[in-house]
């Protein structure tokens, strides 16, 4: 029901509620706690009194009087998991806003930050009954495709989808973001939102290395103020000997901070002339390459 109110909750449990309290938390969701220890229930009830919501089902233990009452489910019916989110949404009004939201309940969405930047990961979860057990009608296990609008709150930034490489129109609007997504059957996505949009990529290291030395090369990834961009950056770097069979450190790395270094050590054996440094930054598929000589 949370996730598909489009609300991401952290799970907490006795212990934790002991050690670090629930100040930082504006809603307490409270399913099936008939009983809870004293310690427990006072810390609940000290923090309600501040002003904390309690969403809970009937079985809430009878000390605790929650701000919103959830009837528990009746079945696993996916209708019924809608219904109560939308019910949910409605008793929480402007109380608690998310801070990602679709424009239909079947699209899951998760937000992880690093500095300035978001990445939103979005499941496809509209399905119908199959032929395989959705013919007992209890289990929808035939996925179909779906279309959402997908709004974060923030005022601005510029969304890039890292599966496919490419910038995502988007339009900023009363303080959010709103851009489209198509989904397949039982389709991830995944859109990184930065600050500024991705401006290069550049790569800086030696001219020339010798045999059996080692060399420090740089990859850094430029916003458009020119300085690295505030994210993690997926990259894709292949480094190529003359004959262009691939090297060590060829594969999939990630510039934190808009930065990544890279020590390539140069063996004794290896084979001599012109090597490449090739980058592909895969937000914006902007490329750079760099060459050395062993």
């Amino acid at each position: 029901v949370l996730t598909r109110a489009h609300l991401q909750p952290d799970i907490v449990y006795d212990e934790t509620i002991l050690r670090d309290g629930l100040d930082q938390y504006h809603v307490l969701v409270m399913p099936v706690c008939p009983v809870l220890a004293e310690s427990v229930a006072r810390r609940v009830m000290d923090w309600q009194a501040k002003g904390g919501i309690i969403v809970a089902d009937e079985l809430l233990a009878p000390r605790i009087s929650p701000d919103i009452l959830i009837q528990q489910m009746q079945s696993d019916d996916k209708a019924e998991s809608i219904a109560k989110a939308a019910l949910l949404r409605g008793e929480l009004g402007e109380a608690l806003l998310p801070y990602a939201e679709a424009d239909t309940p079947e699209a899951i969405l998760r937000v992880r930050t690093f500095g300035a930047t978001d990445y939103v990961f979005a499941l496809n979860d509209r399905r119908t009954f199959g032929t395989y057990v959705g013919q007992y009608r209890k289990v929808m296990e035939q996925g179909l495709p779906t279309t959402a609008a997908v709004t974060v709150r923030r005022p601005s930034g510029t969304v890039y989808d890292l599966l496919a490489g490419k910038a995502v129109d988007a339009v900023a609007k009363d303080g959010t973001l709103r851009f489209a997504a198509d989904f397949g059957p039982g389709q991830g996505r995944l859109f990184m939102i930065t600050p500024q949009p991705i401006a290069g990529v550049t790569v800086n290291g030696p001219a020339a290395v010798a045999r059996g030395d080692s060399a420090a090369f740089t990859v850094t990834v430029v916003a458009a103020s020119g300085r690295p961009i505030d994210a993690v950056a997926p990259l894709r770097i292949d480094i190529v000997d003359p004959e262009g069979a691939p090297a060590e450190h060829s594969g999939w790395h990630a510039a934190r901070g808009g930065q990544l270094g890279l020590r390539l050590d140069i063996a004794p054996n290896d084979a001599p002339g012109d090597w490449r440094v090739r980058v592909r930054e895969l937000a914006s598929g902007r490329t750079a390459e760099a060459a050395f000589r062993v």
